[in-house]
């Protein structure tokens, strides 16, 4: 129920006095101009009393009626503000909450199909990296319960309601903490699966010696290419491609490490490997 304006308040009190007021001077009317006459001769005390008690009860009872009508309207017109309130505040906390764990959820189905096709020196890493997963379902199952206690709970101090928030912002730092965990260690896990993984064995030691001499020079060096991401090397390769001979462009089309319009990811992991294996002889 929507809350009523003053005016319409008064309004309708100025009616019920307005009302009362009409049937009272109607009910005098009638009796000053009775044809009849009204003997009280023969009208006792106690029926005089017994009179003005029955007219006392009518009165309780109007305006017991018209009270307890107010109070009904007060406690629907409360009823319906706490449940727009709560309601209110489970969207907010669906619609903050909902987002990140939909991003968890694609980020495990696409990490696990990656640790399925891991060998088997990358066990540590998965091993981690599922214990780190538990600890983020364990965040996620406080949240719910979190959740659950706020709708079934129907009376909400302003002081719960503060320590009640206060509680969902650490488990939201938490599961941030752990997000960040898992991030580490997927990079961790890729590093690994990476490295495990041999150069092509179509590709010839001229086509290497390119890469190693040439290619990644061009991109900025061999610390450089070692630590960027797939999607750095790929934009920086693109930038420059028109610079590279044709035939070893050719040759990365034919190993599907690149297309006519540019690098793929296949040819930036192996351009990222050389990288990586000549800083280790440099280190060595």
């Amino acid at each position: 129920m929507r809350e009523k304006l003053p005016h319409i308040v008064n309004r309708e009190s100025w009616l019920k006095v307005g009302v009362v007021v009409l049937f009272s001077c109607l009910a005098v009317y009638k009796i000053v101009t009775a044809t009849n006459t009204i003997g009280l001769t023969g009208f006792s005390f106690s029926e005089f009393l017994a009179l003005i008690l029955s007219l006392f009860a009518i009165a309780m009872s109007v305006a017991f009626y018209f009270k307890a009508t107010d109070t009904s309207n007060q406690f629907y017109d409360n009823t319906y503000k706490f449940t727009k309130e709560i309601s209110e505040i489970l969207g907010r906390i669906e619609a903050g909450f909902g987002e990140r764990l939909r991003h968890l959820d694609e980020g495990y189905s696409g990490l696990s199909a990656r640790f399925d096709r891991m060998p088997i020196d990358t066990a540590k890493a998965q091993e981690a990296f599922e214990k780190e997963k538990e600890i983020v379902a364990q965040k996620e199952k406080e949240r719910e319960k979190l959740i659950d206690d706020l709708a079934t709970r129907a009376k909400l101090q302003e002081n719960e309601k503060k320590k009640l928030f206060a509680d969902l912002k650490e488990r939201e730092v938490a599961l941030q903490e752990a997000r960040r965990e898992l991030m580490f260690l997927r990079h961790r896990a890729e590093g690994a699966e990476e490295e495990s993984e041999p150069l092509p064995t179509e590709m010839s030691h001229g086509m290497i010696g390119y890469m190693r001499n040439v290619v990644i020079p061009e991109l900025g060096g061999v610390a450089d290419i070692a630590h960027l991401s797939m999607e750095a090397i790929t934009r920086r390769f693109n930038s420059m491609m028109g610079q590279f001979e044709p035939p070893f462009i050719d040759d990365c089309i034919k190993l599907r490490m690149a297309t006519p319009k540019g690098l793929l990811i296949h040819g930036a992991k192996i351009l990222r490997r050389i990288a990586r294996e000549e800083m280790m002889k440099k280190k060595g």
